[in-house]
C-alpha cells in the first residue's frame, strides 16, 4: 500500500448522528452483550454548574488556599469554593467589615480541621 492509501480522507468524513450512535450501541449490545459507557464529561444540572467570575483576593488567601489544595490533592479554587459553601450553609455573616468576616471564615476553617 502507498502512503496515500494508508491515510484516512478526513476532508470527506462526516459526523455520526445521534440516531446512528444509538443504533451502533444497540447492535453492539445485541451482538456482543456489551453495554458501552458514555464518553466525555457528565452533564450537570443548572444548579450544579459553576458561574465564571473574576475576583480579587489578598495574596495571603491565595497562598493559604494553594497550600491546602496541595495537601488535599485538589485545585486551590476548589478549596476556596468549599470554604465559602461551608460558610454560607452555617450562615456566617460578614459584620464589622471584611477583615472581621475573613477572621470568622479563618476560624471556621480551623474548626473544620482544614488549617
Amino acid at each position: 500500500m502507498t502512503k496515500e492509501q494508508d491515510e484516512f480522507p478526513f476532508d470527506r468524513a462526516r459526523r455520526v448522528s445521534e440516531e446512528e450512535t444509538a443504533e451502533f450501541r444497540k447492535a453492539i449490545l445485541g451482538q456482543f452483550d456489551v453495554k458501552l459507557r458514555k464518553r466525555g464529561r457528565q452533564v450537570l444540572d443548572k444548579s450544579e454548574k459553576y458561574v465564571p467570575i473574576s475576583i480579587r483576593l489578598a495574596p495571603v488567601v491565595i497562598e493559604w488556599a494553594r497550600k491546602q489544595a496541595d495537601l488535599k490533592g485538589v485545585g486551590y479554587q476548589t478549596v476556596i469554593n468549599d470554604i465559602l459553601i461551608g460558610a454560607s450553609k452555617r450562615g456566617v455573616r460578614v459584620q464589622g467589615g471584611v477583615r472581621r468576616g475573613l477572621h470568622r471564615i479563618k476560624r471556621a476553617v480551623k474548626f473544620r480541621g482544614m488549617s
